[in-house]
């Protein structure tokens, strides 16, 4: 019967075998000592015809011996570590966007993992489709069923075909894949990873970007859900709008989001007042300015100030300014919309006729009446994210 060194290395035909030790013994690996036999702590002799000792060199057949163990050795390390990029193996769930608790899904390759990606999106499962991809950069609040859902009502995902994939220099993948989105033709590359150590799999840009750029104090919802900051979702059909009623977004507010070109459309949204928004605004600029215009002073909170204007050596008596708005400062008011000029406020860079007459007085008491053109109305202003706008003319 063959006996095996401590490690697990079977020692040479021939060399003397080790006794066994008995049920009590305490004697490590070698002979057991002859009655009255002492051996010092730690040392066990050579046994007898053995070529190895204390001043014993190494035969030729154990040192080809340890040589090929070692050469074994070596190599199921590295059958160890050498997987085929696009060979089998398991997919790595903990690689994905998704919980590393949950199970790996599924897929092997990176055309499955592409292909099963895009049908769980397809089918609107979106707590499988966010295992496949990274969600380390941007917020994930965009990925669930329900924003899910309602892109599919919008337009739904089918056709999906996967091409194979090109590997490039440092275990890199190209998957291109083409599905339809509402019936459009969608074709684009998938940029994935696949480990050679263990065969895990990672897409780097699985889901697409939505900015929120520009929509500061306004608040983005896409598919009525607001979003604070940049966040991911899957290749659909989006709404796009305003968390506050007076805002709505500019332009075309459904958008198909699938690839860096979608994404690159989505950043140039902007917010716009609604309808709601530009009555509100209309009605408190109006508001404001009657009651400007109805003050006698020489200065007022929206401008229009004739403070220190003289004439001839008549200076405006204090209390006798009339301001009164033209036809065309009228017909301008009426048809006010104002424009976004940061965040949620808003603003307006058009003018009113606004005659302004006043009394005057000289040196000696005499008084007179003069008209002036130069009204100096100041912008007004209106911040809609505080909790009770109001004009602030600036």
């Amino acid at each position: 019967m063959a006996a095996y060194l401590p490690g697990g290395h079977q020692l040479p035909a021939g060399e003397p075998q080790p006794a066994p030790v008995a049920p009590g013994q305490e004697y490590g690996p070698g002979p057991v000592p002859a009655p009255g036999q002492v051996y010092a702590p730690g040392h066990v002799p050579a046994p007898a015809g053995a070529e190895f000792g204390p001043n014993k060199k190494l035969s030729t057949g154990a040192i080809i011996g340890i040589i090929a163990g070692g050469i074994v050795v070596l190599l199921v390390l590295a059958a160890a570590v050498i997987v085929p990029l696009l060979g089998g193996g398991g997919g790595g769930g903990s690689s994905a966007g998704g919980d590393k608790d949950e199970a790996a899904p599924a897929a092997a390759t990176p055309e499955e993992w592409v292909e099963a990606y895009l049908t769980a999106v397809s089918e609107g499962d979106a707590e499988e489709a966010v295992k496949y991809i990274d969600t380390s950069s941007y917020s994930a609040a965009l990925l669930t069923d329900e924003v899910l859902e309602a892109s599919l009502k919008l337009g739904p995902i089918d056709d999906i075909e996967v091409g194979e994939a090109e590997e490039g220099d440092y275990s890199d993948v190209t998957v291109t894949a083409t599905f339809t989105i509402g019936g459009k033709e969608v074709s684009r590359e998938f940029q994935m990873y696949q480990s050679s150590y263990d065969g895990d799999i990672t897409m780097l840009d699985g889901a697409a970007r939505v900015s929120t750029y520009g929509f500061d104090d306004v608040g983005l919802t896409v598919n009525g859900v607001e979003v604070p900051d940049d966040a991911l979702v899957f290749p659909g059909t989006y709404e796009f709008g305003t968390s506050l009623e007076e805002f709505t977004v500019e332009g075309e507010s459904i958008l198909v989001v699938a690839d860096e070109k979608s994404e690159e459309a989505v950043s140039m949204l902007r917010p716009a007042l609604s309808d709601s928004g530009i009555a509100t605004y209309r009605e408190l600029v109006t508001t404001s300015l009657r009651e400007c215009l109805a003050m006698k002073t020489l200065n007022t909170p929206c401008g229009m100030d004739v403070t220190g204007m003289e004439k001839d050596g008549y200076a405006v008596v204090d209390g006798t300014v009339t301001r009164v708005m033209n036809a065309e400062g009228e017909a301008a008011l009426a048809g006010l919309v104002g424009e976004v000029s940061d965040r949620a406020v808003v603003s307006t860079y058009e003018s009113f006729g606004i005659d302004i007459s006043v009394e005057a007085q000289n040196a000696e008491g005499q008084r007179g009446t003069y008209t002036t053109y130069y009204s100096g109305l100041l912008t007004p202003k209106v911040d809609f994210a505080v909790e009770t706008p109001k004009v602030v003319w600036e």
